[in-house]
């Protein structure tokens, strides 16, 4: 082969990347299953699952601490919302993007592929 032959297969299927503002507010919006327009804890539960909490019941728990103004148990998604969606963030959360290793050979036999095609002396 070429010049860049000798580069290494990527084997890894998960890559980690800071979830955006918008990413977790959908995560939330999802999860409001029956529709009412408010999380309540046991969506929480299920939305910090998702975003992959270790505890999921205590982070819904301090969540709903944190964010319901109210005081009446659920995050209301008109009202509420952007307070649980910075509180997700401040414990900076990573989405987790699956990546098929058959992709990434496809990629990297591509690259590899025309990177042979340039000249030496331009490299």
């Amino acid at each position: 082969m070429g010049y860049h032959s000798n580069l290494v297969k990527v084997h890894n299927k998960r890559a980690k990347v800071p979830d955006t503002k918008e990413q977790i507010r959908n995560v939330f919006k999802r999860h409001d299953k029956n529709g009412d327009g408010q999380l309540s804890k046991d969506e929480l539960d299920a939305a910090f699952k998702e975003l992959g909490s270790i505890w999921p019941p205590a982070r819904a728990w301090f969540a709903q601490r944190y964010a319901d103004d109210d005081g009446d148990g659920f995050i209301s998604i008109d009202k509420e919302l952007s307070k649980l969606v910075q509180y997700a963030l401040e414990l900076k959360y990573t989405l987790h993007l699956y990546v098929t290793p058959s992709f990434w050979e496809e990629a990297i036999t591509s690259a590899v592929y025309l990177l042979n095609r340039v000249p030496a002396s331009v490299l």
